[in-house]
């Protein structure tokens, strides 16, 4: 994230328009009042909506919340909004029964994600549950870039990106219940190549 660096670099690429587009495959269901964490464009969100959960959105670009919005408004959705950093979150104790963590931690430093995550159990309620999903090392774009930490590449429009393993996740997750965790795999073809793509998922209670 790297505080205005990252934001900067976020705004540049909220410009060009929409990033993030099609439906999240395999999307977790959350249930009660869920906030949407990183909500980027959109893309996961209008999915949730359509299962008719109540949403809240947060996210540190300007323009990506435009963008939202714009779209909730042509699909006939309404969800709060709320520009705001992952690392503090502007809500109170125990507001969410949901956090939905979608491809969000993966554009943190290692300091920021242990914030963020912090700032998860915080505000959900006890027994409330965070669904995580990042990419792992066996992912087809790990190691491209310029290596800022271990296992976290900053690519050339400025943005870092981190790729994790599932111990890093447990670890990172230790002050959840894990009910579920696994790697999947697909093969994919981008410009004639056979690729692999590879998330981590999880879902995991607070105690």
């Amino acid at each position: 994230m790297r505080g205005r660096e990252g934001l900067v670099a976020w705004e540049r690429e909220y410009r060009k328009g929409v990033l993030w587009r099609g439906s999240p495959e395999d999307r977790p269901a959350p249930g009660g009042l869920t906030l949407d964490l990183g909500c980027g464009d959109g893309k996961g969100m209008a999915s949730i909506l359509r299962d008719g959960i109540r949403v809240a959105g947060l996210d540190i670009s300007l323009g990506a919340l435009n963008l939202l919005r714009d779209r909730l408004g042509r699909e006939g959705f309404r969800s709060d909004l709320v520009r705001g950093d992952v690392r503090h979150l502007p809500f109170t104790p125990g507001s969410f029964d949901s956090v939905v963590c979608d491809f969000v931690l993966g554009h943190c430093v290692a300091a920021d994600r242990e914030e963020a995550v912090e700032e998860v159990r915080r505000v959900l309620k006890p027994g409330g549950r965070l669904f995580f999903r990042a990419f792992s090392r066996r992912d087809m774009r790990f190691g491209k870039g310029e290596e800022v930490e271990e296992g976290t590449f900053r690519s050339a429009s400025g943005i870092d990106h981190h790729f994790f393993d599932e111990g890093e996740v447990r670890g990172l997750l230790g002050g959840f219940r894990i009910l579920d965790l696994l790697e999947g795999r697909k093969e994919r073809r981008y410009d004639g190549a056979l690729v692999t793509r590879a998330v981590i998922s999880a879902t995991a209670e607070k105690a």
